[in-house]
Formats: structure tokens, C-alpha cells, sequence
């Protein structure tokens, strides 16, 4: 698999515009990575967002990944309010969003969160 680029706040106009088709939102004290975003695009171009340590403006990051403006974020659960999206808790501060044309085609059945935690990107990158 492909590493993640990691986009900072003073070089991400040159990545825009972003096709985004899934993205694990994590939150700043969630496990394992903590504070930010890694979204996958119709491209299958990985990118990293450390959107807590690297001190984002909410309106940079909104322009990186819009749809976070239709997030309901709550205690440990964040629910996503577009028809054209799904969201998937992961536990442990950790949430997935996806596309609903690729979340309807992966198959989490049987997996546990840590599981789906390990293994989201690599499913979805086969999938497009």
C-alpha cells in the first residue's frame, strides 16, 4: 500500500481539489493515531492531516475535507448527516466515513473494530 502524504496547513492549496471517498476521522486523544484525518480519493491518493498538533484553522481544513461540515461529533461517536454518506465507529475515538457507493460494497461482517481499524484503507483501495 501506498503511504500516506501528509498535508500541512501551509501547503495544502496545492493538493485541492480532493475527491474524497473515505476518510478516518480520529479524534485528539482517540488510540492509535490520534488528532487527525486519513482520506482516501476516487485516485486512490492517500493523505494525512494532522489536524490537531499541526494547529489548523477550521476554515483551512473544511476546504481540505468539506463534508466535515455535515459531521455530528459527539462523546466517542460521530454521526454524518449527507444521504451520500456512511459513517462507521471504529471505537476508541475513531470513526470512519464513507461514500456510500464504496461503503455499501465493502463487507465488514465478522471484523472486529480493531480489525476494521487495521485494515480500512487497504479494502478500499481494492475496491476502486
Amino acid at each position: 500500500m501506498n503511504e500516506f502524504i501528509v498535508i500541512k496547513p501551509d501547503n495544502y492549496r496545492q493538493y485541492l481539489p480532493l475527491d474524497i471517498v473515505a476518510f478516518h476521522y480520529s479524534e485528539p486523544g482517540a488510540c492509535g493515531y490520534h488528532g487527525v484525518l486519513r482520506i482516501i480519493t476516487s485516485k486512490k491518493e492517500l493523505y494525512m492531516v494532522h489536524y490537531y498538533y499541526d494547529k489548523w484553522e477550521e476554515s483551512d481544513l473544511l476546504q481540505v475535507c468539506p463534508v466535515l461540515r455535515y459531521i455530528n461529533f459527539g462523546i466517542f461517536r460521530h454521526n454524518i448527516v449527507l444521504p451520500e454518506w456512511i459513517t462507521l465507529y471504529m471505537g476508541l475515538g475513531n470513526s470512519l466515513f464513507l461514500k456510500k457507493e464504496i461503503g455499501e460494497k465493502l463487507e465488514f461482517t465478522g471484523m472486529n473494530a480493531g480489525e476494521i481499524y487495521q485494515q480500512w484503507a487497504k479494502m478500499i483501495l481494492e475496491l476502486i
